[in-house]
C-alpha cells in the first residue's frame, strides 16, 4: 500500500512539475500585439499572437501595441475630454512677424508588425515610441513649418493646407523609423486678444470691402442690362415702325393699282360699249340699206309703242300728241 502511495505521489509530482515546466516555456500574445524575442537584449525573431515558446533564461519578449494610439495636444489640461492614449499641451511659436501663437492637433499612427525589430533597436516600448519619437518630432516639425507664415495666414488662412503640409511632412519622419501615421489634425491656432481682435477687425474691413465691390458690380450689371434692353426695344421698335411702313407703302400701291385697274376696265367697258353701238349702228344701216321696209316697219313700231300720233308730211311723219298723255279719263 505504501509502494502504491509512492507511484501515485510520484505521478502526480511529475504531471505538475511538466505542468509548471509548460506555464514557464509558454507565452501568450494577445491580439492586436507583437512582441519580439530578445536574446542578450538583441531582437533575434517576433512571436505573433497566440501561444508562443518563451526564450530561454537568457532570452525574454519586448511587447509592442499594433492597434492605432492617439496623440492629442489640449489647450486646458485639468478641464480636457480627450480619449486619446496621449495627452500634451499646445505647441507654441511665433509667425513671421514675431508674433506668439499656440497651436493644438490631433494624430493617429501604428506599429506595423513587420517593423517591430527595427523599432525595437531604439525604442523599447510603447511609452518611448510615444514619448522619444512620435511627441518629439511632430512638437519639432509644428513650430519649423507655421513660424515661417504670417498671422494672418495662421488665423484667417486656409487651415487645411497649413495642416496637409505638416501631415505629408510627419508622415515621412515617421515611416523612416517605421511608424505610419493614420490621420493629422490642425486645430485652429490662438494668437494674442488683441492680435485676434485686430485680425478680426481687419478681415471684416476686407469683407466690408468685398461686399461693396460686388454691389458696385451688380449695380453696374443692372445698368448694362438696362442699356442692352433699351436698345433692344429701341431696335424693336424701329422693326415695327418700318414694317408699318412697308405694310402703308404695299396697300397704297396695292390701292393705286386696284384704281389702275378699275378706271382701265371701265375705260375698255365703254370702249367696247362704243365699238358694239357703233356696230349695232353700222349692221343696222347695212340692214336699212338692204331692206328699206325694215325702216318704216321699225318707224310704226316705235309710234305704237309710244302712243304718239303720227302725221305724214313730205319731210317725213311726224308726232303731233302723246295720246296717252292728254287722254282723258272716264271721270272727265
Amino acid at each position: 500500500m505504501t509502494r502504491r502511495y509512492a507511484v501515485v505521489a510520484a505521478s502526480v509530482f511529475v504531471v505538475l512539475l511538466g505542468l509548471i515546466l509548460l506555464a514557464t516555456s509558454v507565452a501568450r500574445v494577445e491580439a492586436g500585439e507583437v512582441c519580439v524575442v530578445t536574446r542578450n537584449g538583441a531582437a533575434t525573431g517576433l512571436a505573433e499572437p497566440g501561444l508562443n515558446l518563451k526564450p530561454s533564461i537568457f532570452g525574454g519578449l519586448a511587447c509592442f501595441s499594433t492597434r492605432m494610439t492617439t496623440y492629442e495636444t489640449v489647450a486646458d489640461m485639468e478641464n480636457n475630454i480627450s480619449k486619446a492614449q496621449y495627452i500634451d499641451y499646445p505647441s507654441k511659436g511665433k509667425t513671421n512677424e514675431g508674433l506668439n501663437y499656440e497651436v493644438t492637433y490631433i494624430l493617429q499612427y501604428h506599429l506595423p508588425p513587420e517593423n517591430a525589430e527595427t523599432v525595437y533597436a531604439k525604442y523599447k516600448t510603447d511609452d518611448s515610441i510615444n514619448e522619444n519619437l512620435v511627441k518629439a518630432r511632430v512638437r519639432a516639425l509644428i513650430p519649423n513649418t507655421l513660424d515661417n507664415y504670417s498671422a494672418d495666414k495662421l488665423y484667417l488662412g486656409d487651415l487645411n493646407v497649413l495642416s496637409d503640409e505638416v501631415e505629408d511632412l510627419l508622415r515621412a519622419d515617421l515611416e523612416s523609423q517605421g511608424i505610419e501615421l493614420d490621420w493629422f489634425e490642425l486645430k485652429k491656432p490662438n494668437l494674442d486678444n488683441k492680435y485676434e481682435e485686430a485680425i478680426e477687425a481687419k478681415a471684416l474691413k476686407v469683407e466690408e470691402t468685398k461686399q461693396k465691390v460686388l454691389e458696385q458690380g451688380l449695380a453696374q450689371e443692372e445698368a448694362e442690362r438696362q442699356r442692352i434692353q433699351a436698345e433692344g426695344d429701341a431696335a424693336q421698335q424701329m422693326i415695327v415702325a418700318n414694317q408699318q411702313a412697308e405694310a402703308a407703302i404695299v396697300a397704297a400701291q396695292a390701292e393705286a393699282e386696284k384704281t389702275t385697274i378699275q378706271a382701265q376696265a371701265e375705260a375698255d367697258k365703254k370702249e367696247l360699249s362704243a365699238d358694239a353701238e357703233a356696230y349695232r349702228v353700222e349692221q343696222t344701216g347695212a340692214a336699212l340699206d338692204a331692206n328699206p321696209t325694215v325702216l318704216e316697219w321699225e318707224q310704226i313700231q316705235a309710234i305704237r309703242d309710244a302712243n304718239v300720233i303720227y302725221l305724214p308730211s313730205d319731210s317725213g311723219v311726224l308726232p303731233i300728241m302723246n295720246i296717252g298723255e292728254g287722254t282723258p279719263t272716264p271721270d272727265e
